[in-house]
């Protein structure tokens, strides 16, 4: 991967900063098995998973769509993690909830060096 130059990480920036800190979903089943998220904060805003590793990566990239990241650029952008409580919904610790939070974590090393 070839460094960044300055403008570059001043749009990452810039593009990372959109992005709220804590993101409002609903998951729920849907009928084939898998799930489907509605991003409660972007009007319009769903996405859908098999299973819980491609929900949250279709999420994340839900949000990336949301704010036209560049592709070139999302390697460098923040994620969305999800809350235990979602990956309870999921079925991969007891069931609770479907709405919660998913938080966001930090800047990739990329962005900073």
């Amino acid at each position: 991967m070839a460094k960044l130059v300055q403008e570059e990480k001043k749009e990452i920036e810039r593009l990372a900063s959109l992005f709220p800190q804590k993101l409002t979903v609903t998951v729920t089943r849907s009928e084939d098995g898998g799930f489907v998220a509605q991003l409660i904060d972007f009007p319009r805003c769903y996405t859908q998973g098999d299973h819980f590793t491609e929900l949250m990566a279709n999420i994340n990239d839900a949000i990336y769509t949301y704010f036209e990241i560049p592709e070139e650029y999302r390697v460098h952008m923040p994620e969305y993690s999800a809350s235990m409580q979602i990956a309870e919904f999921c079925g991969l610790l007891p069931k609770v909830k479907s709405k919660t939070d998913l938080t966001l974590e930090s800047f990739r090393e990329a962005v900073n060096s």
